[in-house]
């Protein structure tokens, strides 16, 4: 499984690579400037069900230095709703759009968020979901341990399920990267915005 996960970093290692060569302004933007990438991504893919808070995801992302990309794909592979508290198969809870789970309650609280507002406020659970990613990339030295840990620490019973995740979230930042250069292939083509 290690050598497939090697194979597997290689192909993450290129999709960050194609982030900086065609995203670059992607992640300079001003998010109160209509920025056509960020825009075309949140039309034509499953962002849209989170449209009301793009502005909220970037200056989230942009507060704890994780790249907006990252962080819609994490998004997009909790897919949860606002003020949700949906009941796990091991009686643990996830709240809210990031599916933030009660085990980090105490984190939680030690960072100045609690569940009741995690679960109500969406914006307040995409900052406390990305505090908490940026915490885990920033103890793992590695964006892509980081983004597992998010879910599951790969040193527990089930490592599986940390590994399953990376590739989960990776599937979704490839699907947002495809949406992506074929919005800036157009603009390129039309000249233009």
């Amino acid at each position: 499984m290690l050598s497939n996960w090697s194979n597997k970093n290689m192909l993450i290692t290129a999709s960050f690579a194609t982030i900086a060569f065609f995203l670059t302004p992607l992640a300079n933007a001003n998010a109160s400037t209509t920025y056509p990438v960020r825009d075309t991504l949140y039309k034509k893919t499953q962002l849209k069900k989170y449209s009301a808070f793009k502005n909220c995801i970037f200056w989230q992302s942009q507060a704890f230095n994780v790249n907006e990309l990252v962080l819609m794909s994490v998004l997009l592979t909790e897919y949860g709703d606002e003020d949700s508290k949906i009941k796990n198969q091991n009686q643990t809870y996830d709240y809210g759009l990031m599916q933030i789970n009660d085990v980090r309650s105490e984190e939680l609280l030690a960072l100045g968020y609690n569940l009741e507002e995690v679960r109500t406020d969406g914006c307040k659970n995409i900052e406390a979901a990305t505090h908490l990613l940026s915490l885990e990339i920033q103890r793992a030295g590695d964006v892509w341990l980081g983004v597992g840990r998010y879910h599951y620490n790969e040193k527990g019973k089930n490592p599986k399920h940390h590994y399953k995740y990376r590739a989960r979230v990776n599937k979704k930042l490839e699907s947002l990267l495809k949406v992506a250069k074929s919005s800036l292939n157009t603009m390129h083509l039309s000249g233009g915005q």
